[in-house]
């Protein structure tokens, strides 16, 4: 009997952590779902909603299964409404990337600065275009940042 049997009373709940570090953000949780008692060793907590974009649930299950298809659902409905592909600042925008894009001697001129990962998947998006558009050739110049940019604009 003793110092570890007083006030000590077990905890029961789910635990996601989310922990923003300087070249991304770590998720977290744990892997149980329970309903009183171990319904499942091995439930998916952490949902990617898109590439840049991810989710954490705890609770409802079913409850915060449908909130990601709901957001999802939405992500394709903005691209869906407008009709076309998305533009290069959204495109940019939703890679969290900053810079500019403009044309410059009858070409498309982009510079843009952030994660290499999101940079590769921007410039895959160029070598294939918008709907209809006809791409002849990228040229990539890799440099260092000079974070001189706080968004992404077009000029």
């Amino acid at each position: 009997k003793g110092f570890m049997e007083s006030d000590m009373k077990l905890q029961k709940g789910t635990t996601t952590v989310g922990i923003v570090c300087k070249d991304g953000v770590v998720l977290a949780a744990d892997k149980r779902a329970t309903a009183g008692f171990v319904v499942n060793k091995h439930t998916q907590k952490i949902h990617r909603i898109t590439d840049r974009m991810a989710v954490t649930m705890a609770g409802l299950v079913s409850d915060a299964q449908l909130l990601v298809k709901l957001i999802r659902a939405e992500v394709k409905l903005k691209d869906l409404q407008t009709l076309r592909t998305s533009t290069v600042k959204e495109k940019a925008n939703l890679l969290d990337l900053v810079g500019w894009a403009g044309n410059e001697d009858g070409n498309v001129k982009i510079v843009a600065e952030g994660e290499e990962g999101a940079l590769n998947q921007l410039l895959e998006w160029c070598r294939k275009g918008p709907a209809g558009a006809r791409i002849d050739k990228v040229e990539v110049n890799w440099q260092e940042a000079t974070q001189e940019f706080e968004r992404f604009r077009i000029v």
